[in-house]
């Protein structure tokens, strides 16, 4: 009994000592998706939801309270770069149609089915875009540009397909007959035993009115309570008793109209459209494109509608509860409201940066960020799963501050600083205050662009290790820049580094600055004493004077030790030369490793687009083929990800930035931006007990992935034993962050107790001790 009251005592104490505050609900290893939903395309509904089509992403919204669930990749989706979706409501299937001809459909208890049949089919040649889904009893008919394909969910499979040799752009069914439209105008097929493979046996609808027409084009067709509603160039025509007519509808002052869709020279001209029916079924929608669109009823009356607020509607539903949900180019709306999720307003990334604070900064614009473009998405900060958007029509000191190509944080002033292509630099403090620097300004000494006087160019930036703010003022005769800590400015002229045009740049462990031109080669330059001219010294590094294999260079990046890692179009180059670069004895290193026992230089076959270091020192490097994780040399590859062997969005990987804080990977694809929260974190300076973070905490029964120990000295050794002392497990921290799979030596899983976590850094001088409660 002795021994029972001395060990629930023992538990108590511990107990009461340990963290049960959650992490992040992300655990390590997982993947989140953060892309924009500016840019709705099509909608679809169910009794509790509706369904907002992006072109890269679904967003669910629930009619009761307005929340949201995003459908991507991430959650389970298996592409994207959405066409159409359409909800079958008899089947509660959401079915889904990519541009690439592949199909997802995602079922009500949230399980995915794909069905790739279309897009791996390689007998069909040409595109394969899916124009239009329709859902009727068992089968799911696809509209596609080279035909119609039907599949059977009672049977689970593709049961027909006709080859059309056109685009089918519409079908819906009337009694036994399927009727399409088509740019040749609207055929119907009989389901009643013809040979519906064979497109010779549809029967052309070419009479209207009693007229006959031989070639028209239809863009849509749908069934309207058992009245089939088509356009036959510029007019809305209907199918009654088997004939089709004109629609000749009453508007709201019981007077009867034409009502026409195509012509330019009609006063009701709409250019393009699209039908939907209202949940209840008891209303035709057409959307033209525009604010404007028209709801039909029952009984041939028309409304016209304005969408406030709203300039090119795509698509609506009206709810059950009458409620209009509207797909608009620019935003989501909800009974004519805009809806504007938690979420980026852009999938265009053109820079990534995490501070040390843990927030994510990117700015957004074209990729080609040479080119202006007067992009006005300005720059956004991610904190705490809170976006903010900064740009003219956020903040009025933005109005002509665009085209944002480069962001960067400085930690010895906690301010943000934005480079933009075309208005110069723009500072903004933690107080939210905005500062823009430029030609005109009156205290910078930044340039204007030769032969464009009014364009401020600012195409790299960078901040040394006293506070000093570097930046690339490209197409002048004096390229290099900088903002000092104490608020002076200094140019540098063409003379020292050879080059007008400058664009990205980074600064390595000597304080060197590290400058690729236009040219495609790399300036590095050393400016000494930032106060004194005399002792500034530069070289050029190019294809002909180092082992770069190529002037294309991408990105440049200086890592922990201050090892410089340049991206090419054909791998990567290492300089770890010292003051030795300037003399040109150091011409850098391309690591030769073994692949599938072949021996090559270090990725030579990808184009590197960025580079990035965790707290490892390990590199996440980006390419046109896939997302890789190197060792802190270089010479293993831990991870490989691609859009085939993981939610990564897209294989083009343009923009990588680390999170050591939390230790969340950014990844900018040319689909949008995610994040993977990796094993790794910096590790911190003065580790304190305190401060030790265990999650998840406590282990849950269920609970297999990894458990994260963080805010640890930098590779510091940890000890993991159960309350007897008996070792369970024992590794070297990822920077400042150990991982334990919550097995033994064995792999037994840890039983049910508290364990002990023993941490000690490198050399002996801190150590502190943690504990994880396991339930089982």
């Amino acid at each position: 009994m002795k021994i029972r009251t001395t060990y629930l005592f023992l538990m108590f104490f511990l107990l009461k000592n340990v963290l049960f505050a959650q992490e992040d609900p992300v655990s390590i290893t997982q993947w989140r998706s953060h892309l924009s939903y500016e840019s709705a395309r099509y909608i679809a509904e169910d009794e509790q939801s509706v369904y907002y089509a992006t072109q890269e992403a679904i967003l669910r919204v629930f009619k009761a309270d307005n929340s949201i669930e995003h459908i991507n990749k991430v959650s389970g989706l298996n592409d994207m770069g959405v066409q159409t979706i359409e909800y079958a409501s008899d089947l509660d299937i959401l079915v889904i149609a990519y541009s690439n001809g592949n199909i997802d459909l995602v079922f009500k208890n949230g399980s995915v089915r794909n069905l790739s049949s279309i897009k791996d089919n390689k007998n069909i040649v040409g595109n394969k875009d899916i124009n239009h889904i329709f859902c009727r009893d068992s089968s799911i008919y696809f509209s596609c540009s080279f035909g119609l394909v039907i599949y059977d969910l009672s049977i689970n499979a593709f049961s027909q397909t006709t080859f059309t040799n056109s685009s089918v752009n519409a079908c819906t069914k009337l009694n036994d007959t399927l009727f399409i439209s088509m740019p040749q105008g609207i055929f119907a097929g009989i389901l009643d035993g013809r040979n519906l493979l064979d497109f010779n046996q549809w029967i052309f609808q070419g009479r209207i009115n009693g007229n006959t027409f031989s070639n028209y084009n239809s863009k849509q067709i749908i069934n309207f309570d058992g009245t089939l509603f088509a356009d036959m160039n510029d007019s809305l025509v209907c199918f009654v008793n088997g004939n089709w007519v004109h629609f000749n509808p009453i508007d709201q002052n019981n007077d009867t109209l034409d009502f026409w869709l195509g012509t330019s020279t009609n006063p009701n001209f709409i250019s393009n459209f699209n039908f939907s029916l209202s949940y209840d079924r008891s209303t035709l929608v057409v959307c033209t494109q525009s604010s404007l669109f028209y709801t039909i009823t029952k009984t041939n009356r028309v409304y016209e509608n304005i969408y406030p607020n709203s300039w090119r509607v795509r698509d609506i539903v009206i709810d059950q509860s009458g409620i209009v949900w509207a797909a608009d180019q620019g935003y989501l709306h909800t009974n004519f409201y805009q809806f504007r999720p938690n979420a980026p307003n852009s999938n265009n990334i053109s820079d990534l940066h995490v501070d040390n604070q843990g927030v994510l900064w990117l700015s957004s614009s074209s990729y080609n960020t040479y080119t202006p473009f007067f992009n006005r998405n300005g720059f956004l900060k991610f904190d705490n799963g809170i976006w903010d958007i900064y740009n003219g029509f956020t903040r009025s000191e933005m109005d002509t501050f665009y085209d944002c190509v480069r962001i960067i944080s400085n930690p010895e002033n906690d301010k943000i600083y934005v480079g933009s292509f075309m208005r110069g630099l723009l500072e903004l403090d933690r107080g939210d205050n905005i500062s823009i620097y430029d030609q005109y300004d009156g205290q910078s000494s930044l340039a204007p662009a030769i032969g464009d006087p009014n364009n401020t160019r600012v195409t790299g930036l960078a901040v040394d290790e006293d506070g000093n703010v570097w930046m690339s003022n490209s197409l002048t005769n004096t390229p290099l820049a900088v903002k000092k800590r104490n608020g002076d400015w200094k140019s540098i002229d063409i003379s020292k580094l050879g080059e007008q045009q400058t664009e990205f740049l980074t600064i390595d462990r000597n304080g060197y600055i590290w400058i690729k031109q236009i040219t495609g080669k790399v300036v590095v330059f050393d400016p000494g004493d930032i106060n004194d001219d005399t002792d500034d010294q530069h070289i050029e590094l190019g294809e002909n004077n180092s082992v770069l294999p190529s002037n294309k260079i991408n990105c440049i990046e200086a890592d922990r030790e201050g090892v410089v890692w340049v991206g090419t179009d054909q791998g990567i180059t290492i300089f770890n030369c010292g003051s030795s670069i300037f003399d040109g004895s150091c011409q850098g290193n391309r690591p030769i490793i073994s692949q599938d026992n072949f021996n090559g230089y270090l990725l030579e076959a990808e184009q590197i687009n960025d580079i990035a270091y965790d707290g490892a020192n390990r590199k996440w490097v980006a390419t046109n083929n896939g997302l890789f994780l190197l060792s802190a040399d270089g010479y293993d590859q831990l991870l490989y990800f691609t859009e085939e062997n993981s939610p990564l969005f897209n294989n083009e990987v343009k923009h990588i930035a680390v999170d050591g804080v939390n230790g969340y990977v950014y990844i900018a694809t040319s689909s949008g931006l995610q994040s993977f929260r990796s094993e790794a974190t910096d590790g911190v300076k003065n580790m304190n007990r305190s401060d030790i973070v265990v999650f998840p905490h406590p282990v849950e029964p269920d609970y297999q992935g990894p458990i994260a120990i963080k805010n640890l000295a930098e590779d510091a050794n940890v000890k993991i034993t159960d309350s007897s002392g008996r070792l369970m497990y024992e590794t070297t921290a990822l920077g400042g962050q150990a991982i334990w799979y919550g097995t033994d030596y064995t792999g037994r899983r840890a039983q049910s107790g508290v364990y002990l976590v023993f941490v000690v850094n490198d050399d002996g001088s801190s150590s502190a001790v943690s504990k994880i409660l396991f339930l089982n």
